[in-house]
């Protein structure tokens, strides 16, 4: 389908008799490929599901260079407008735990979202312990900032040859600055437009995710004050989806979904 200046890949799975729709994105390294199964699933439990891939995501930063963006309404938007799609249900993946409640906040013609994976904050995921987790991200600003400018010459000098870490972030985030990444991380919140998060909310998380703390499931929680419901799942180690996603039952998490 269009999108600004180029195509963004989206898939539809169509049910016999639907009953709803579903829309559904991924991260910060996905591609569309890892989620058909699910897609599918949801298709045969009755619902029209669309599947796209976004900027810094698949198709797009492969052909086209598109890195990743803060404002993800406007990809959603792009979706639900172009299918006319109304009280759709909006799913987000790993760092589309931000993403898909962020663009709800946007996009009326959303009326669900589901965060699998907690992101309420990246700065809300390092620990479970509150005064580790500030110290952990608190420590992390520190050497960036202090050291950005070094990391900078480095990275340049040796074209990123052995810093597989920051040449991935770069490439996903569409910069070679240290200072520019900093932004960015410091963006994913939701807490600046948590005002704005009125619809229900249902987030899904794995008790031993290993990219996201468990205590980041009730953080999260914590931000959606104004939404019109807030439900949570725990997915265990007994269920075989206690990493990250769900990963080793991911069907558990779309029963979760179907409730």
């Amino acid at each position: 389908m269009p999108y600004e200046n180029y195509t963004m890949p989206t898939l539809k799975f169509n049910a016999d008799k639907p009953k709803g729709d579903i829309v559904m994105h991924g991260g910060f390294d996905s591609s569309y490929e890892e989620f058909f199964a699910e897609c599918e699933y949801l298709r045969e439990q009755g619902y029209n599901v669309y599947l796209f891939e976004g900027p810094g995501q698949g198709e797009c930063i492969r052909l086209h260079g598109a890195p990743l963006i803060i404002k993800w309404e406007k990809p959603v938007m792009a979706v639900t407008k172009y299918f006319d799609l109304h009280n759709a249900i909006l799913i987000g993946q790993s760092l589309g735990g931000f993403y898909a409640p962020r663009a709800s906040a946007f996009d009326d013609r959303v009326t669900k979202c589901v965060s699998i994976a907690q992101f309420g904050a990246l700065k809300m995921n390092f620990h479970n312990n509150a005064f580790v987790n500030g110290l952990v991200w608190g420590l992390l600003n520190v050497i960036l900032f202090l050291f950005g400018w070094l990391i900078n010459i480095i990275y340049a000098a040796k074209k990123g040859k052995g810093m597989t870490f920051f040449r991935t972030y770069f490439h996903r985030f569409g910069t070679t600055n240290v200072y520019k990444l900093i932004k960015y991380l410091h963006a994913i919140d939701l807490r600046p437009v948590a005002d704005k998060l009125t619809k229900d909310y249902l987030i899904i998380g794995g008790s031993k995710d290993t990219m996201a703390c468990r205590a980041g499931i009730g953080r999260q929680m914590l931000i959606l004050k104004n939404a019109r419901s807030v439900t949570a799942r725990e997915i265990t180690e007994r269920e075989f989806g206690a990493d990250h996603c769900c990963c080793g039952n991911q069907l558990a998490a779309m029963d979760a979904v179907l409730l």
